[in-house]
């Protein structure tokens, strides 16, 4: 286990960064330099390093025995799939993981075989396979020792996240201190930028909801404000690059949320772009809905215009269920205020088919973790050897 860094001042991700570069400088196994190299490679992707990461799978796919060896096959493949999902999130990233747990299976290393496991659930839960999402968590919990922190922080993360995705943040929260737990004690930074990073994202998904199909909540709201600050400035902390332009897209829709339109309105400005390219496209019609309000509320209804119209054209299959839901009710404001009476009613009625269908989607979701036994199924800690009696 890699010791924190923190107390020399260095940044805390380089505990484990720090680490696979030692072992990989002075392993006398030569054997074990392609995995620790893969096992880099992961880490870099999700560091946002893609240039580093795509030069360590270089590497492994130049050996000889890299079609052969499914151990080193599983870490490439998971490698590639994690370097695809964090660098443009594509949907291809997906198959590559389920290949990497495939290979894992094959070569029986339990280690893999949690951690490829606990990616695949990583995936399922993106596109809603709950059952699956739920089955490859438990194989994930079966596999692992106490001791597979990699493997035991993103099950821990993604456990969390779906009670807290559900509106349950109090059953989310022992989740999410297992997942601080185990990075901690892998010295993984980056791990712990990423729990920051959900936990504000689901309190600003929450606090959406609740502005237009609730009661909105400022104290809410100001504590979604305060964790996407915090998880920026952790990104900072640990070098992380991958979502930095995500973090100041949230912040910027927290604060539309605020009534701080002008603020708002210049952060959508400057990160739009680059946060799209970086994998908000599903947020797209959100953002935009988002922006035309910003604009209205500022004066310049011209360009609200035009953003309504902007949003309403993102509006896909691909949009998330409470973004569709919330992009429609944001524009139903937005058309009232502008005087589009029509355009208003069309939203306003596809916003409460929306909620409606996005209700159900998290009740599904609440059934399966209902019927799942993660608790059970999470791993022990050992105890501790007993002191030796002094004679």
């Amino acid at each position: 286990m890699a010791t924190s860094s923190m107390a020399t001042g260095k940044p805390l991700l380089l505990g484990l960064l720090d680490r696979l570069d030692r072992d990989i400088a002075h392993s006398r196994l030569p054997r074990e330099i392609p995995h620790l190299r893969a096992e880099r490679a992961v880490l870099l992707a999700r560091l946002g390093d893609f240039e580093r990461a795509r030069q360590d799978l270089a590497f492994l796919r130049g050996l000889p025995d890299s079609a052969t060896n499914p151990v080193l096959g599983a870490w490439m493949w998971l490698g590639e799939g994690v370097l695809d999902y964090f660098e443009s999130m594509n949907q291809r990233a997906r198959d590559r993981v389920q290949r990497a747990r495939a290979l894992a299976v094959s070569a029986k290393s339990h280690r893999l075989i949690a951690l490829t496991s606990a990616w695949c659930a990583h995936f399922d839960y993106g596109v809603g396979e709950f059952a699956s999402m739920a089955q490859n968590l438990a194989d994930a919990f079966r596999a692992s020792a106490f001791d597979n922190h990699s493997a035991l922080t993103r099950a821990c993360v993604l456990v969390a996240v779906s009670y807290h995705f559900t509106g349950a943040e109090d059953l989310a929260q022992p989740w999410y201190a297992r997942a601080r737990n185990h990075a901690t004690r892998e010295g993984d930074g980056v791990s712990l930028s990423s729990i920051a990073y959900n936990l504000a994202a689901l309190r600003i998904a929450n606090t959406r909801v609740l502005e237009h199909f609730g009661v909105l909540d400022k104290v809410l709201a100001k504590r979604a404000l305060l964790g996407v600050e915090s998880s920026a400035q952790l990104d900072l902390t640990v070098h992380a690059r991958a979502l930095a332009p995500v973090s100041s897209i949230q912040r910027a829709q927290i604060l539309c949320v605020l009534e701080q339109f002008s603020d708002a309105l210049a952060i959508f400005d400057q990160h739009y772009d680059e946060a799209i390219a970086q994998g908000m496209a599903r947020d797209e019609a959100q953002l935009q809905a988002d922006r035309a309000w910003c604009l209205y509320r500022l004066g310049r209804g011209d360009e609200a215009r035009d953003m309504v119209r902007s949003a309403a054209a993102a509006i896909t299959w691909s949009t998330e269920r409470d973004g569709k839901a919330v992009a429609h009710a944001q524009l139903a404001r937005t058309c009232a205020a502008l005087g589009l009476a029509e355009d208003a009613k069309t939203h306003a009625r596809e916003a409460q088919v929306q909620y409606a269908d996005f209700v159900a989607h998290t009740e599904r979701m609440k059934a399966q973790l209902a019927q799942a036994q993660f608790e059970a199924l999470y791993p022990r800690e050992p105890p501790a050897p007993s002191a030796a009696p002094r004679s």
